[in-house]
């Protein structure tokens, strides 16, 4: 089948170039697609501007002429039929031709001054004609040659005086086009039967012993019931009572050597551990599964030591390594995992029940050793909330979160790379015996494509890999 070249024109005054157009098209081994032409076929039933239209959508490439005339106009847009067949190749992707007579393109200049006039009609036709030449004999084709000129592609105008000007520049272009081409099927071609030296790369853990493995173990700690860490937490409560005291002592308590520290006075010490107490009591009330979970979270977290191989033929380059978060593990910063730990005392500690009872007594009075039972801090329910903000649950950043690791420079094939991300964990969410697994990408600048895996870890007694 040959290539389909539409020529979209006003025919009355280009009739003559149109014809040499199509000679020009058929010597090159094409087939010339002009709405004039005896040669053409056209579905039936359509009406002059959709019959125009489908021939453009069936052709290949599109060259414009303009000249002076703006042609016939479409009763419905107001816009011309040359008009509408450009806009319609432009929709379709295929390459754009477009061409000027030389004597439509020298009066750009002078329709630009003349614009307003021509717009609030105060330059009489007669004038408009001896200004812009008896050959335009419609100045919105101007507004047409705009409209090109400034579309985002093809819009190169090449000014003409006769049709080989325009048969001499098609020649060359479509000589380049047709090395694009070969080029795009040149590449193809190579993509399809593949690079024969490519990289090739997969993870491993490195355990505690400096061994690779596809699974690696992680502490399993005894879990939490609910009802008992509810009592608990509400063993370690300061009652409203204590705090109202504690706060109207603040100054006096300030006064006393060793309660307060560089940052922190006696009273907010006394403060921030009830408000510590009564958010763990709102999650462990309102979320046991989140406080179970995060109950000695650092005691299972883990620093992911692993393994990058290249079993490849070929060097990998700038490599990326993305290990992706689940229901099951997540990976936290630092300070994400000092922030999701909870790590509750055993008793109110030793020196916050020391500022409540010196708040609750004279001075002077001696302070019980520390192994006495210390008197009247009321282990009530809750905190009064009017002193306190009011906790909010904590969020550790679990979703859409990926572990990215950078290693720069080249890895040759059949060698490894330690790969250690110090500053970051993996904290498991597993009962013991559970099995998560851990999802991997590998990017380097010269893969096509990502290159993964999955990695396991497993709860049990074992030991955890580097802390």
């Amino acid at each position: 089948m040959k290539t389909r070249v539409f020529v979209s024109s006003t025919c009355y005054d280009l009739k003559q170039i149109r014809r040499d157009l199509e000679d020009f098209i058929t010597s090159m081994g094409y087939e010339p697609v002009l709405s004039d032409s005896d040669n053409i076929a056209i579905p039936p039933g359509l009406d002059n501007i959709e019959a125009c239209k489908w021939l453009v959508r069936n052709s290949d490439v599109f060259v414009l002429v303009i000249g002076g005339r703006y042609g016939t106009e479409d009763a419905e847009t107001g816009k011309s039929i040359t008009n509408i067949e450009y806009e319609t190749a432009y929709d379709t992707g295929m390459p754009i031709y477009s061409f000027v007579d030389r004597e439509v393109w020298a009066k750009r200049d002078t329709y630009e001054r003349l614009k307003e006039m021509i717009l609030d009609e105060s330059l009489g036709k007669e004038k408009l004609r001896t200004a812009l030449g008896k050959n335009i004999e419609d100045p919105r084709v101007f507004e047409f040659i705009d409209q090109i000129a400034t579309a985002k592609k093809d819009s190169w105008i090449h000014p003409f005086s006769k049709a080989q000007d325009i048969a001499d520049y098609l020649k060359n272009n479509w000589s380049l086009l047709f090395r694009e081409l070969l080029f795009e099927r040149r590449s193809q071609a190579k993509h399809e039967v593949g690079d024969q030296r490519t990289p090739k790369l997969r993870l491993s853990w490195i355990d505690s012993k400096g061994e690779t493995k596809d699974s690696l173990n992680v502490m399993w700690i005894p879990g939490v019931e609910k009802e008992l860490t509810l009592e608990h937490l509400r063993k370690l409560m300061i009652s409203d009572e204590d705090l109202e005291i504690v706060e109207k002592q603040a100054k006096k308590l300030k006064e006393i050597p060793g309660l307060g520290t560089k940052n922190l006075s006696p009273a907010r010490r006394v403060l921030n551990y009830a408000h510590r107490i009564g958010e763990l009591l709102n999650i462990a009330t309102n979320n046991f599964e989140e406080y179970a979970w995060r109950y000695r979270i650092r005691d299972r977290a883990v620093v992911p030591v692993l393994d990058l191989v290249n079993d490849g033929n070929a060097p990998a380059s700038n490599i990326v390594v993305y290990l992706n978060s689940s229901e099951q593990v997540v990976f936290m910063t630092e300070e994400e995992l000092n922030r999701a730990n909870i790590d509750v005392p055993d008793e109110v500690p030793k020196e916050i029940a020391k500022i409540v009872y010196l708040a609750k007594n004279p001075p002077g009075y001696k302070f019980p050793s520390y192994n006495a039972a210390i008197p009247n801090v009321d282990l009530r329910s809750f905190i009064n909330p009017s002193l306190l903000n009011v906790p909010r649950r904590l969020t550790v950043g679990t979703e859409d979160y990926r572990l990215r690791i950078d290693i720069n420079g080249n890895l040759k094939h059949n060698f490894s790379q330690r790969v250690e991300e110090e500053g970051f964990y993996l904290c498991p969410k597993l009962r013991k015996g559970e099995v998560a697994e851990v999802e991997y990408e590998c990017h380097a600048d010269n893969i096509a494509s990502p290159q993964g895996g999955v990695l396991k870890v497993v709860c049990g007694e074992a030991s955890v890999a580097k802390r």
